[in-house]
């Protein structure tokens, strides 16, 4: 995967939005479909911090959101049990504070793929929480909190 990620570097950086819709397309559904695929803690950090920041590419959110959701479902115990990275709350805040998510003009569909992502992260969060120091957990809480919140929100001006 990271030598797919590498040779796709021009098309995922592309300034034609049909050409990085396309390449994000193409790892998304890697990773969907690879679902016994071995990625450690450092590729896992940096496929998340990749699509964390995609999010606010208009063109590419639905991927994203499917690349986020198949990270956590199917690499979420790494994620957990990694004590260098904090890749679930990474994903819940970007998804919060992404500003392309909460455009009223997104369709159903996207809205769907938000709430089935922050669903997951909830769910892995919470398993933090039994996991992880109070301070940890605070900010965790603090996070669930906003990201409640935010949807709320969101759907309210849907």
């Amino acid at each position: 995967l990271q030598q797919i990620v590498a040779t796709m570097q021009p098309i995922l950086s592309s300034e034609d939005e049909k050409c990085r819709y396309r390449g994000t397309l193409l790892l998304s559904e890697i990773l969907k479909t690879k679902t016994e695929m071995y990625l450690n803690a450092a590729v896992i950090h940096l496929l998340v911090v990749f699509f964390c920041s995609r999010l606010d590419d208009i063109h590419c959110i639905v991927p994203c959101i499917d690349s986020l959701c198949a990270l956590l479902s199917n690499h979420g115990t790494e994620m957990l049990n990694s004590r260098k990275y904090s890749d679930c709350v990474d994903i819940l805040t970007s998804i919060v504070k992404s500003h392309t998510l909460h455009v009223r003009s997104l369709t159903h569909y996207i809205y769907i793929q938000i709430y089935d992502s922050i669903t997951v992260a909830m769910i892995a969060l919470i398993e933090t929480l039994t996991l992880s120091s109070p301070f940890h957990s605070l900010t965790i809480r603090v996070t669930l909190v906003g990201a409640v919140t935010a949807s709320i929100y969101s759907s309210e001006n849907v």
